[in-house]
């Protein structure tokens, strides 16, 4: 039935799907190439989509109609043991039997009477005791003022002093890692140190080594300057 109309030239995509929906099994027998080409050729040629936006759904209808007719439904199965057995397992009599008790079980052994339920004891209030007097009544009390610790600030040392104590310990030896001589110190020391060494450094009188950036500075006396005694 449907097959003819989309035959024809002149023919309405929404026509076919009032036959399809009277006469379902009529899908089965309607090309639907045809009907995808013609929903493609009107919505490319149409001036106005507004008037084609429904058919292209429309096609997507018809080939989910006629999909579903050529697929076979699914066969339901059935979980339902008890239809399919003529005979009852033996073992579920067992189980509901095995539950049954615990459950019995568990209600006499965790079974409370109400008499038994002990509820804390409320000591009765104090007789005209209002939030009032129990306020006035509080300890006036102070909390302890700790005396402040004596802290003793050295002088700040000087470059100056800080080259002289260089210059001592590389009097004492002569290759020296940088690390250890402001191991322990304040930030502001380490970089006093550092600055003693690049004055050390710059007048020549150390050399800095360093095989790598952020590795390891080592500050070493020349040999020409070495002093064993």
């Amino acid at each position: 039935m449907t097959a003819p109309l989309v035959q024809q030239e002149t023919w309405d995509l929404p026509d076919v799907v009032v036959v399809i929906r009277k006469h379902p099994k009529t899908v089965l027998e309607l090309p639907v190439t045809v009907v995808i080409q013609r929903a493609m050729n009107r919505w490319r040629q149409s001036a106005d989509f507004l008037a084609v936006s429904e058919e292209v759904p429309w096609a997507a209808w018809v080939v989910r109609k006629k999909a579903e007719g050529l697929v076979a439904p699914p066969v339901e199965e059935n979980l339902d043991p008890t239809e399919s057995a003529d005979v009852r397992p033996v073992w579920i009599d067992q189980a509901v039997g095995h539950l049954k008790a615990l459950g019995e079980q568990a209600g006499i052994r965790f079974e409370r009477p109400p008499g038994d339920v002990r509820l804390p004891s409320v000591p009765p209030p104090v007789k005209d005791a209002t939030i009032w007097k129990l306020a006035w009544s509080y300890p006036k009390v102070r909390p302890v003022v700790e005396p402040r610790p004596r802290l003793v600030y050295r002088d700040p040392e000087t470059l100056a002093q800080r080259i002289q104590w260089l210059r001592q310990r590389l009097k004492e030896r002569p290759r020296w890692l940088w690390q250890d001589t402001v191991d322990g110190q304040s930030r502001a020391d380490q970089i006093l140190g550092f600055l003693a060494a690049l004055h050390l450094w710059h007048h020549q009188e150390v050399e800095l080594q360093q095989e790598a950036p952020f590795e390891p500075l080592w500050i070493i006396v020349p040999e020409e300057r070495h002093d064993p005694s």
